[in-house]
């Protein structure tokens, strides 16, 4: 749900429209919804993996500029992908500590 959240606030920076600092408090790290059950676990993933792909495709309109260090935009969505990158790393720890395979979802 966090790292949602931080791709669907890219996706409100580059549409113009930035989340304001109360959405940032209010959806950052949202609690558990009440209730936890399967049928919400596949939608936080659905959103998950189209959040992904639209990543994707806002790395692949940005080209070069991607790279580009003067470009504060730029900037901050190469460490949202770190951040993706560091929080994947966790969680694919605690999966190996609890002998728990790997997923198998491949976006």
């Amino acid at each position: 749900m966090h790292s949602n959240f931080w791709k669907q606030y890219i996706f409100s920076i580059d549409a113009g429209k930035p989340f304001s600092s109360e959405e940032k408090k209010l959806y950052d790290w949202r609690d558990i919804p009440s209730g936890p059950d399967e049928k919400k676990w596949q939608e936080e993933i659905a959103l998950m993996i189209s959040n992904h792909k639209k990543m994707k495709a806002l790395v692949s309109k940005l080209g070069m500029d991607l790279f580009n260090q003067r470009k504060g935009f730029s900037i901050f969505v190469r460490e949202n992908i770190s951040h993706d990158a560091y929080h994947a790393g966790q969680i694919g720890l605690l999966r190996a500590l609890q002998g728990i395979s790997k997923s198998n979802y491949q976006i």
